[in-house]
């Protein structure tokens, strides 16, 4: 994907420059001098600047909409294979922690998931460099039910410090910050990957690429209210949003937003700790 964004901006670069060289081509035909002489030599050669130039831009314009097609499928293809991952925020850090057992206590004892166990995760690691804040923690379930029963279960974290997210790629993570800067947090969230505004008029407008979010903005003046203002995501860590099992009118979750003063949640022993733990004693 990063490729394909290099490419994209090394191509409207390309467009910036060659713009200005034809811009300075047609001042130098029009400055020269009109002897009758070289007069209609001139004006030949503008026409036939003009109508190459009208050429190349359209040449250069099927172009940049082929590298977005492109740019485009394959984020679509990349945020399918993140349908089963959710992102944990929050969750207080520890020296050799077992986090895979930390996230299953989370699920039991906070959030009241009982059938949630180590067999329901594939993976489980913090992402990011240290701070003095916990890292967040991707996990991947084994099954995408299980995620969204997760997901859904959400609001029992409540008054702790865990956030779920959705594992947003970085284009769409680019896009939902974006939208929650112009719009305001409470207006924007994702679904399945995309995401979603709600407008001031009450409609929704689905968003997929940059050219969707410009066109929206050009329309609709930017939220001025400092509480729906969001922080940026660390840059460190892979980039945060809502889960694509969220209702289609429900606030996106967002990592950045933990409030610093919220104490990290308690994990405690899960049946399976304490089972292991009966084992080892003498």
């Amino acid at each position: 994907m990063t490729s394909l964004e290099a490419i994209l901006q090394s191509q409207r670069s390309l467009e910036t420059s060659f713009a200005r060289r034809f811009e300075e081509l047609d001042a130098a035909l029009k400055s020269a001098s009109p002897s009758p002489l070289t007069h209609t030599t001139i004006s030949s050669l503008s026409k036939e600047v003009t109508s190459f130039k009208a050429h190349f831009n359209a040449m250069l314009l099927l172009l940049r909409q082929q590298i977005e097609v492109i740019s485009n499928t394959v984020d679509t293809i990349e945020m399918r294979h993140r349908r089963k991952y959710l992102l944990f925020g929050g969750v207080a850090e520890a020296v050799n922690e077992d986090i895979s057992e930390v996230i299953v206590s989370v699920c039991q004892q906070n959030m009241a998931m009982q059938e949630v166990t180590r067999s329901s995760i594939l993976v489980c690691h913090r992402i990011g460099g240290k701070t003095d804040r916990p890292r967040p923690v991707l996990v991947r379930f084994s099954d995408y039910a299980v995620r969204n029963a997760v997901w859904a279960k959400k609001t029992a974290l409540k008054g702790t410090s865990v956030v779920l997210s959705e594992f947003l790629t970085r284009q769409r993570q680019t896009l939902f910050l974006a939208a929650r800067r112009h719009f305001g947090v409470r207006s924007v969230w994702s679904l399945d990957g995309n995401i979603y505004i709600k407008l001031s008029s009450g409609k929704k407008e689905r968003v997929t690429t940059s050219e969707q979010l410009q066109a929206l903005t050009a329309q609709h003046a930017p939220v001025q209210s400092s509480g729906n203002s969001v922080a940026p995501a660390p840059a460190s860590a892979p980039l945060l949003a809502p889960s694509s099992s969220a209702a289609a009118g429900e606030p996106a979750s967002d990592p950045a937003l933990i409030p610093a003063s919220q104490p990290p949640v308690k994990v405690l022993p899960t049946k399976q700790t304490e089972e292991r733990r009966t084992r080892r004693a003498p």
